[in-house]
Parts: structure tokens; C-alpha cells; sequence
């Protein structure tokens, strides 16, 4: 399904009015979630519902603090898909670095067990 930048801006500008979150306006964004995750550089990650989920939070926060400012710009796909976009980085940087932490950790304990099997625990 193509999403329509019109049918975004109106589901937009209904929440901006009256606050209720339309089911309309969650199947479009967790849509543009799906796509992007889908993506060839994105959909190998092991972790990628994880960063659907991050998405999916970052975009709820956006529409709910009105960021996205229906008045002067006319694209929300594009503004949404950034949002995406960025928060998949965001979390993938995340996971590397927990990744290099856990490895160091590892590490280390490999260096402690053979310190203690060669008789010097310190």
C-alpha cells in the first residue's frame, strides 16, 4: 500500500484538533515502519522489532507533542520516514555498543579464568 502524504496530513491535523488517536493514523505509521524496516539495509538485523518498537515510540511522541507542524509543511511521510530512519540508527548504534560492552566483558573473564588457571588470580 502507497501512503498518502493527503490522508496523512488529514489524519494529522484531526488529532491535532481533537487529540483522539485514530486507528487510521496507527496503521499508517506502523505502515511507514514496515517499509522501512524492510529495507535491505535494515531487514537482517536480529533485532529489528526491537527497532520498530523504538520507531514506534519515537513517532507516537512526535504526533503526540505535535512536532510535525501541519501548517507550514505538507510531507509527513517524508518527516515520519526520518523519524524512522533515525531512530533504526539510533538503536543500532545502541546495540553495537552494548555489543563492544559485552564483548569486553567476556574477554576479560576469559583473561581471569586463565589467570587462575595459571596459579596467578590478580
Amino acid at each position: 500500500m502507497r501512503i498518502s502524504n493527503r490522508e496523512f496530513l488529514g489524519e494529522l491535523r484531526r488529532y491535532y484538533e481533537n487529540d483522539v488517536f485514530s486507528p487510521c493514523l496507527g496503521v499508517i505509521i506502523t505502515d511507514l515502519i514496515g517499509k522501512t524496516g524492510s529495507r535491505k539495509n535494515f531487514k537482517d538485523y536480529s533485532y529489528l522489532d526491537e527497532m520498530k518498537g523504538y520507531a514506534l515510540e519515537r513517532c507516537i511522541n512526535a504526533v503526540a507533542t505535535k512536532k510535525f507542524d501541519i501548517n507550514t509543511r505538507k510531507n509527513p511521510v517524508s518527516y515520519f520516514y526520518s523519524t524512522i530512519y533515525n531512530s533504526f540508527l539510533k538503536y543500532i548504534k545502541k546495540e553495537k555498543q552494548l555489543t563492544i560492552a559485552k564483548k569486553a566483558a567476556y574477554e576479560q573473564e576469559l583473561e581471569r579464568i586463565e589467570r587462575i588457571r595459571n596459579g596467578t588470580p590478580h
